[in-house]
């Protein structure tokens, strides 16, 4: 799906830590329970037998033997062995990387009630990574993911919505600005902005730009640093995006303190400022 160049890109793939918790000496006992219970249908313990064997707790550290134990986890109804066998099969170490499989086993987690596998089988299913490419599924998996406060979902949603349903987009990128994203409140500025899906309101596209920007989006300083606010406020903005590594906000701050405005006038800190927009690439501060 083509997207706008103002907005960002999909969240990425979660292959998340699998934690192991206690102490080493309490690890030998409690893999002996844990295979006792697993071997009895207990899905989650056949799960943290996995995670031992992953991890080398009270057993020798065996991948193999770990996944398998995932299986059969997944096999008994736990969530997170579904998922953590997914996660074997992405990354083909232990067992053959096998795309299909893996979508599967994150839907039967989603379907068990995992977050993250939701979003890794909307992952898939979107990026057609390994499989083909399914938006309705992408969208079925995202919506239960953010369902489940799975923030990555609810942005991922937007971007899914972007070209097809701009209010749906603005929903779901709402949201997931509400949950903190900055890449949510960031394209609800753009689309404020553009008027996309929205009435367009320059006041509130600065809003956002501001949350996006406060969590630390550097686009979003950088637009507000080139916005109608009053020069020095805007100067602040681009010192911000400056600062977190935007080329063009070192340059455009640089023209301010050559130029004196909304900042003293200092040229020695404006060649600075083109010095170091020149060393992120910027060919034009170079000059």
């Amino acid at each position: 799906m083509k997207k706008a160049s103002a907005f960002l890109m999909i969240a990425a793939l979660c292959l998340m830590l699998r934690p192991w918790t206690g102490s080493a000496a309490q690890a030998g006992k409690k893999v002996v329970s844990l295979r006792k219970s697993c071997s009895a249908g207990d899905g989650a313990a056949c799960n943290k037998l996995g995670l031992a064997y992953e991890e080398g707790r009270g057993v020798t550290r065996n991948a193999v033997r770990a996944s398998e134990y995932y299986r059969k986890g997944c096999e008994a109804g736990s969530a997170r062995a579904c998922y953590n066998r997914g996660v074997d099969l992405v990354e083909g170490k232990v067992v053959a990387k096998d795309m299909d499989g893996a979508a599967r086993l994150f839907g039967s987690s989603c379907d068990l009630g995992d977050y993250a596998g939701c979003f890794n089988a909307g992952e898939l299913y979107h990026k057609g990574d390994g499989i083909p490419k399914d938006v309705e599924k992408a969208e079925r998996f995202y919506e239960k993911a953010c369902g489940l406060k799975d923030v990555r979902a609810c942005f991922n949603l937007g971007v899914l919505f972007q070209d097809e349903d701009a209010d749906k987009a603005f929903k779901f990128y709402g949201i997931s600005c509400g949950m903190g994203e900055n890449r949510g409140c960031f394209n609800v500025g753009s689309m404020y902005h553009q008027g996309l899906g929205v009435k367009r309101d320059a006041h509130k596209s600065d809003e956002f730009f501001k949350k996006a920007c406060e969590l630390g989006n550097s686009k979003g300083c950088y637009l507000l640093g080139n916005s109608a606010l009053p020069a020095a406020e805007s100067a602040a903005f681009l010192g911000k995006a400056c600062d977190m590594g935007e080329s063009q906000g070192c340059y455009n701050l640089g023209v301010r303190y050559q130029d004196g405005k909304g900042v003293s006038r200092d040229v020695v800190k404006a060649a600075e400022l083109f010095r170091k927009a020149c060393s992120m690439g910027l060919k034009d501060a170079c000059d």
